[in-house]
């Protein structure tokens, strides 16, 4: 049998591992021919009759099989389907075997958490690398191509799919030159040919500038709207210290009702008074009442009785 011993791909791809074998007669007679694909010793295909696995994932072209060429493919590839893979090819009355190491790996992806930055404030600059596979991995930050010092690399996190990640940053105190420089994040990892690098501009913050004003403007707020409500309880505070209503009939009432009531009952009977004397006739005087409080409750004792005016 041929074929290399070790086979490399990446997460998402279709593999095609290799397993070609030579025969005197072929295309092989079916009766006498079967392939197996095992995965770290446990049988994954079968191709005698007819081809089965374990995975559907995993498929054997039959007619190429017969003809010497019995690649196992396996499609959208994953983390997992890394390890040490066995083809057996059995015709009789002989049987070959062949080992192939497959490596399976990721492409890292960068993402920017952080590009915010403040003028001659120590900042960090903070990225995210994602979805790469082997876990070594090398980060870099440039400033217009010169790398920069005291990079910050956590622990790279093994993900649910498989793939790790890892959080990277970098501190920097930024000057008005850094406004036209670049700046980049830099990968190195065995799934890539050539480094990964991202490059990208400060986004400079005006944040200390709003903070001063916030400082000065919100208390400042807050110590009107305290005096405004301060001055209003004042007024409703005395306003209520004169209490109680008073009523007066106008000039032209007969002398029976020119006396002045004060008081919430005083008001309510003298009222019922009225509408007891005039039951058959329709009430036309009109009243004028002097109130502090309950002005709604006589506003709709009054709409009912009488037409009247309310001073506050």
């Amino acid at each position: 049998m041929t074929g290399p011993s070790t086979y490399m791909a990446s997460v998402g791809s279709i593999a095609h591992i290799p397993c070609t074998f030579t025969a005197d007669k072929l295309p092989a007679d079916l009766r006498f021919f079967a392939v197996f694909w095992y995965l770290e010793g446990k049988r994954i295909l079968r191709y005698d009759d007819i081809v089965t696995s374990t995975d559907p994932r995993y498929s054997l072209e039959e007619d190429r099989a017969l003809n010497g060429n019995a690649d196992l493919t396996i499609s959208n590839t994953s983390v997992s389907d890394g390890g040490d893979y066995t083809c057996s090819v059995t015709y009789s009355p002989l049987r070959m075997e062949k080992k192939i190491r497959v490596d399976i790996t990721a492409i890292p992806t960068i993402t920017f958490v952080n590009k915010v930055v403040t003028m001659s404030t120590k900042s960090s600059l903070n990225s995210t690398i994602s979805g790469f596979y082997p876990a070594k991995i090398d980060i870099k930050w440039l400033r217009d191509g010169a790398i920069l010092d005291n990079v910050i690399m956590e622990k790279p996190q093994r993900d649910p799919d498989g793939t790790y990640s890892v959080r990277s940053s970098v501190p920097i105190t930024p000057t008005k030159k850094d406004r036209k420089r670049t700046f980049s994040c830099r990968v190195q990892h065995e799934s890539l040919t050539a480094p990964l690098q991202e490059d990208f501009r400060l986004v400079y913050s005006e944040s200390s500038s709003y903070s001063i004003i916030i400082c000065i403007v919100v208390p400042a707020v807050v110590i009107i709207a305290a005096v405004i409500i301060g001055i209003i309880l004042w007024k409703l505070k005395c306003r209520r210290k004169g209490g109680g209503h008073s009523y007066e009939e106008p000039e032209n009432q007969d002398n029976e009702n020119k006396e002045l009531i004060s008081g919430d009952e005083s008001v309510s009977a003298y009222i019922m008074h009225i509408i007891k004397r005039k039951r058959e006739s329709t009430i036309t005087q009109s009243y004028k009442f002097k109130t502090k409080k309950n002005k709604g409750r006589w506003n709709i004792m009054c709409v009912i009785t009488c037409q009247e005016v309310f001073d506050s």
